[in-house]
């Protein structure tokens, strides 16, 4: 393991651990202190770079942070869980939608609060935005379509739309989740963004679902839309709110 190897790792671990501006001090101070060592003079004198960082590194502090990390990952899978499921309770899909944002925001904005990006936005972030704009438009259009639509070879298409797109979703979603702690919080959109398009499925699922559901009524569907605009609106806010 070379110099570049080990700040290299040691960066990653410690984005991980600390707040983003502590890591930076201590990748700082780190720099300049292996500036004329080897790799193995840095193995040596510091160990591994996870146990470079043990004398240092808050247990309280990185405690609290697994805790974060894994509720708003639960509530990724929690969602994905209710996507599978023929029983959905709409009130425990709202908490776990409403309890994920909350926290994404909260989380970053008490660590970083003051600290300003030197880089710009990636441009991943954005085209991964706009891909699951289209993804909510589209299943709302092949919900719409579906219904002037008695095939069964239908159903089951428009059911394994749903299934790939929310679990594609949840994926993107962690994803977001790691690169907003590891490289720039601003990913967190990606996150907020993946819970919409995972919530949004599991909605419209459980209107599939739904054993009250008369279609020969006329307008039938336009109950369903203010439900539907909520969990848009609030993605929408969530997103926003996450870029800055």
């Amino acid at each position: 393991m070379n110099n570049h190897e080990y700040l290299k790792k040691l960066s990653l671990i410690a984005h991980w651990k600390f707040s983003r501006e502590e890591a930076e001090e201590i990748i700082d101070d780190y720099k300049l202190f292996s500036a004329d060592m080897h790799g193995d003079e840095l193995l040596t004198r510091l160990g591994k770079p996870s146990q470079a960082l043990v004398q240092i590194q808050s247990r309280t502090r990185y405690s609290l942070w697994l805790a974060a990390f894994l509720w708003m990952a639960f509530c990724m899978i929690g969602l994905t869980i209710e996507l599978f499921s023929f029983a959905q309770n709409r009130y425990w899909e709202a908490f776990l939608l409403g309890t994920g944002f909350i926290i994404s925001i909260g989380w970053f904005l008490k660590t970083e609060r003051g600290y300003v990006y030197k880089r710009p936005l990636s441009k991943d972030i954005p085209i991964l935005l706009l891909i699951m704009l289209a993804a909510i438009c589209c299943e709302w259009w092949l919900f719409r379509e579906g219904n002037c639509s008695s095939s069964l070879q239908y159903a089951k298409f428009f059911r394994t739309a749903l299934l790939c797109t929310g679990c594609t979703s949840a994926l993107a979603g962690m994803f977001g989740l790691v690169m907003a702690k590891l490289r720039d919080r601003r990913w967190r959109a990606v996150y907020t963004a993946a819970l919409t398009v995972l919530a949004n499925s599991v909605f419209i699922f459980s209107i599939c679902h739904d054993i009250h559901l008369n279609r020969t009524l006329q307008g039938w569907w336009s109950v369903y839309i203010l439900p539907g605009g909520c969990i848009a609106a609030a993605g929408l806010f969530a997103a926003i709110i996450s870029l800055f």
